[in-house]
């Protein structure tokens, strides 16, 4: 699910730094995988992506960009009590273990190996021929260190079971 927060004026200070305005709010989701999404949805550059090494992770909104957010993309409007709220759950997610890292991710498919070429991981930044189940360049390891740092999310998962290993009730 989407969100954005009440718009606050920064004043001055928002100009001096170079701002579009001074009036600005923040765009956030349950994950960072939905999060990124909305923002390329609403035409956000990848590098305003602000504290991603912390619960805290957001995109800055305009005051247009936060009615497009909740016109075209049914962001949820919250104020401070919401916002919290929103920041206490992602702290207790991080805080539960996320058994695909545990395990280790289970990339079978033929998919995940691109014999096109090498590209950057999105993570480390070195070249890998390997891709995610999105086609997102990653190395294995890389994706299982990124989803013991986040818990809940779904940016890498494992291939399903092929059918003689799943279990039948």
């Amino acid at each position: 699910m989407l969100y954005v927060d009440d718009l606050v004026d920064y004043g001055q200070a928002a100009l001096d730094r170079g701002l579009p305005g001074r009036h600005w709010c923040h765009l956030l989701a349950d994950t960072e995988t939905e999060l990124h999404a909305a923002a390329q949805q609403l035409g956000l550059k990848r590098s305003w992506y602000q504290h991603p090494d912390n619960v805290r992770w957001h995109y800055d909104l305009t005051p247009a960009k936060r009615a497009q957010a909740v016109r075209m993309l049914g962001a949820v409007e919250l104020d401070r009590a919401g916002l919290a709220d929103l920041i206490t759950r992602r702290r207790a997610a991080q805080q539960q273990p996320n058994p695909m890292a545990a395990a280790g991710l289970v990339w079978r498919d033929a998919r995940h190996y691109d014999h096109r070429g090498d590209q950057p991981c999105a993570l480390c930044g070195k070249p890998t021929p390997l891709r995610s189940h999105t086609g997102e360049p990653a190395h294995k390891a890389c994706a299982e260190a990124w989803l013991a740092q986040h818990p809940g999310d779904t940016r890498f998962v494992s291939d399903p079971a092929p059918r003689s290993e799943r279990v039948h009730a």
